[in-house]
């Protein structure tokens, strides 16, 4: 480890993502433990011409729903660390996602990652890839219109009537 990366770590240290509290993984064991609790795993076989199959986590709701919109929304980048930390915990996950071939991020507009400064699916897909040894790939899909910002519908069905949104 080189000297710049150590005064890095002390005067920016790796927090808990969930409890804030100083931690180099980025998830304390105790975050790690309320976030399994949490955890509602669903592997979907989904039959249709772009995708197979479905890997959904968590409900979206509670202190899910609040990391990720503070992650997409307050500038809170640093968020990816903990989701990924959470992720590679998870041997079923894992070797689920180990069985692919490349791993690509959902692309924003321009006009977000702008705003934002970030697209949030791109450092956690570019981070497992990494982590995985699974090859990354930002130039396959393409966003070619602006949606409706689907954090703003709080109900499932609101999501699904949204045809813009889909």
């Amino acid at each position: 480890m080189n000297i710049f990366k150590r005064i890095l770590d002390i005067v920016y240290p790796y927090k808990c993502g969930i409890c804030g509290k100083i931690n180099e993984k980025s998830l304390c064991n105790r975050c790690y433990l309320r976030l399994k609790d949490l955890q509602r795993l669903k592997i979907i076989d989904i039959y249709n011409k772009n995708f197979t199959e479905l890997i959904s986590i968590f409900e979206y709701k509670g202190l899910i729903r609040d990391k990720i919109l503070e992650y997409k929304f307050n500038d809170k980048a640093y968020l990816y660390n903990t989701f990924v930390n959470f992720l590679l915990k998870n041997e079923k996950v894992c070797r689920k996602i180990k069985k692919y071939d490349i791993i690509l991020p959902i692309p924003i507009s321009n006009k977000k990652k702008k705003t934002r400064g970030y697209n949030q699916s791109s450092l956690i897909a570019k981070n497992l890839a990494y982590k995985l040894n699974i090859e990354y790939r930002e130039d396959i899909i393409i966003k070619t219109k602006e949606n409706l910002t689907q954090s703003e519908l709080r109900e499932r069905r609101e999501r699904r009537k949204c045809k813009r949104c889909i």
